[in-house]
């Protein structure tokens, strides 16, 4: 088991403009500034993927990953099973963009993912009295 630390949602910005990317069109948030939170950075690069969906093995997992995603907050940590770690970081590894200056800047979601190998249970046990007050360890 691993531990994924929700990051900051990401606003996009116009790399050439430096202004804020707004949604259009048909879009339910039309004329507001785009912003990517963990899960729907997870939607569209990850769970989106045909090498996560392959058979009925995947699409539970694409399931599971989307409902334990989809109320996590900034700073909470998301459970994540080694074998969907694996998956995960193998499409990461593999994915390519139309504008890599535009996916430069969900660097934040690919941080944090990486930084996921380094959470354990060890590490979890370690936050958890970190964050009990007026206790000790």
């Amino acid at each position: 088991m691993k531990y994924f630390v929700v990051p900051e949602p990401v606003k996009l910005v116009n790399t050439l403009t430096k202004q804020p990317m707004m949604y259009s069109g048909d879009h339910p948030s039309a004329g507001s500034p785009v912003e990517i939170t963990a899960h729907r950075f997870l939607l569209d690069n990850i769970l989106s993927s045909k090498e996560i969906g392959k058979g009925v093995e995947g699409v539970r997992r694409v399931r599971k990953m989307d409902m334990v995603f989809e109320d996590a907050k900034v700073g909470d940590l998301v459970c994540v099973e080694d074998a969907d770690y694996a998956v995960v970081m193998k499409i990461i590894g593999e994915m390519e963009f139309a504008s890599p200056l535009h996916a430069a800047q969900l660097l934040p979601f690919f941080d944090a993912w990486e930084e996921t190998a380094k959470h354990d249970e060890k590490w979890k046990r370690e936050q958890t009295l970190k964050s009990i007050p007026g206790e000790t360890a």
